[in-house]
């Protein structure tokens, strides 16, 4: 499902209607809904605050396959800006030492889990995957033992630690340093 958008950000709206018609034609869950709507509207917006005397509409495709939803941004009359390669933001920085921008681009390279830059003949092309199978599994193996396979990160970490602590119904054992469960 693609559609073209005109280079102004009173295009949000329309935006945001069509990201909601391909979400729902798609059966994407809440959580991946999330994350495309956050990364279209800080790329879109960024294309469009960054290269405003380009001509032209923006476009914007999305798309899945059997493991993973593919979002294209193509500006066909742009300067060169590779988004992917922007340098990560220091997010423990204090509010005085850090400096403004960056921010909406991070937590797009946060949240996807690849992000592509194409430039030529003034075209950029920004390519966007979300993974949909699941990034983390919890598997039970024996009566004390619990195993946790693939990818552990912010998003996920809540489910493998309520997994844990379902697993878990011993008391609580701590020390100095140190601060575990005695498992079943």
């Amino acid at each position: 499902m693609e559609q073209h958008f005109g280079r102004h950000i009173n295009e949000l709206e329309a935006i945001v209607s069509f990201l909601e018609r391909a979400v729902l034609q798609l059966g994407l869950d809440a959580k991946t809904t999330f994350f495309v709507n956050m990364a279209v509207e800080e790329l879109y917006t960024n294309m469009v605050k960054y290269n405003g005397d380009g001509r032209g509409d923006i476009l914007i495709g999305v798309e899945t396959d059997a493991e993973s939803v593919i979002i294209q941004l193509v500006d066909f009359d742009s300067k060169p800006f590779n988004y992917a390669d922007r340098a990560e933001v220091d997010i423990d920085a204090s509010l005085h030492d850090r400096k403004p921008g960056g921010l909406g681009i991070h937590l797009v390279k946060r949240f996807m889990d690849e992000v592509s830059y194409q430039y030529k003949d003034r075209k950029t092309s920004i390519r966007l995957v979300k993974n949909l199978k699941t990034m983390l599994e919890i598997v039970q193996d024996a009566p004390n033992s619990i195993r946790l396979s693939g990818r552990l990160d912010v998003v996920q970490s809540e489910k493998a630690f309520a997994t844990f602590i379902d697993w878990v119904s011993g008391p609580l054992v701590s020390s100095p340093g140190i601060c575990c469960f005695c498992p079943k």
